[in-house]
């Protein structure tokens, strides 16, 4: 019965480790090895710092640096989590 265990667990670790490598090659068609996917998107945990690459339109860029230009924003920020800030944000 012992054999049968070690028979059986070692064929379910190699079906998961197998399961594992198919869902790290699916993920690799969406999220590249070499490059960060938060890459143009920091400018949402740190929306006062320059960023030089972002994914936003020419219009949302300008806003996002008025928005960085607010002094009493950056304090606002800072007094609250990151989620708050944008929901306060969003229903002004």
């Amino acid at each position: 019965m012992e054999g049968d265990d070690f028979y059986l667990q070692n064929s379910v670790s190699d079906i998961t480790a197998a399961q594992l490598k198919i869902v790290l090659l699916s993920c690799g068609k969406y999220y590249s090895e070499h490059e960060d996917p938060r890459g143009q998107n920091m400018w949402i945990i740190k929306p006062f710092a320059e960023h030089k690459e972002t994914a936003l339109s020419h219009e949302e860029t300008l806003q996002l640096i008025e928005l960085s230009l607010d002094k009493g924003l950056e304090s606002t920020l800072n007094s609250m989590r990151n989620s708050k800030f944008w929901i306060r944000m969003k229903n002004k």
